[in-house]
């Protein structure tokens, strides 16, 4: 396993290098895709459908190199994540079949589809959010629960530091059978 200090550094490398290489081919491109195409467009709205249109393609080389970062980051210690599960015990707990309090109870939480331990009563917006927990989707959530998910009941700011969100989450991994 690689340091902590040159895997962030790994990660500014390519993520610098991608940014210089997308604005470079994009301002090329812009030129010429993002004109106006009737006299009712603006030049802002041409740009912005050139920006969706872009937007929209993505190689399977970009998504694997996407997926091995999410990996990186997410790769967390769970015994360390215990202890940062501790700003969580106020209002969760953690044991099989264990209460609810606040909010739900997250044992088995990881891939478990959300809104869906039974017993507790979810806001309108986690019902109506759809999917499971990905580990992915509980970063975004852990890192700030009302931008991720606007409406929902979540009291909490947020765990700012990747590393404790990432560790936070190998700790809620571990809880399963």
């Amino acid at each position: 396993m690689y340091p902590l200090p040159l895997l962030k550094i790994l990660g500014v490398f390519v993520l610098s290098v991608t940014l210089t290489t997308a604005c470079d081919e994009a301002g090329k491109e812009v030129k010429n895709e993002a004109e106006p195409t009737d006299k009712n467009e603006s030049v802002m709205q041409a740009f912005e459908k050139y920006v969706e249109k872009k937007a929209a393609v993505t190689t399977k080389k970009e998504k694997e190199v996407s997926a091995k970062i999410a990996e990186t980051v997410l790769a967390g210690d769970a015994t360390v994540g215990q202890k940062v599960f501790k700003k969580c015990v106020v209002c969760h707990t953690a044991e099989k079949k264990g209460p609810h309090k606040v909010g739900p109870n997250l044992w088995s939480v990881v891939n478990r589809k959300k809104a869906s331990a039974g017993g507790f009563s979810y806001s309108k917006a986690m019902k109506e959010a759809g999917g499971n927990w990905t580990e992915t989707d509980l970063d975004e959530y852990i890192t700030s629960p009302k931008k991720f998910l606007p409406g929902n009941r979540m009291a909490f700011a947020g765990v700012r530091k990747a590393k404790d969100r990432a560790n936070l989450i190998a700790y809620l991994k571990s809880l399963a059978d």
